[in-house]
């Protein structure tokens, strides 16, 4: 999304919730992520799975992320980082 896009007052009429996101900008941080290769793997199979199984309540969300908890540090294990 473009700054100049949040910015627009007829938009944000119609779309309220640009406020919220004007104001998040402030603080966001782009490099928010680990810069590892393991990042996309952990992201999608990982986190992405349990985040995933969460929303759907296939599986309580404590629950899923402690398994991909779990996941995450052993590949960290096999990668040399713990």
């Amino acid at each position: 999304m473009r700054k100049s896009t949040l910015q627009d007052e007829a938009l944000t009429k119609q779309f309220p919730e640009y406020l919220t996101l004007r104001s998040q900008l402030r603080d966001i941080d782009p490099d928010w992520r680990p810069i590892i290769p393991e990042w996309d793997e952990i992201n999608t199979r990982m986190l992405g799975v349990a985040i995933d199984a969460a929303l759907r309540e296939s599986m309580p969300a404590k629950q899923a992320l402690d398994s991909a908890a779990i996941q995450v540090e052993n590949l960290m294990r096999l990668s040399g980082y713990l």
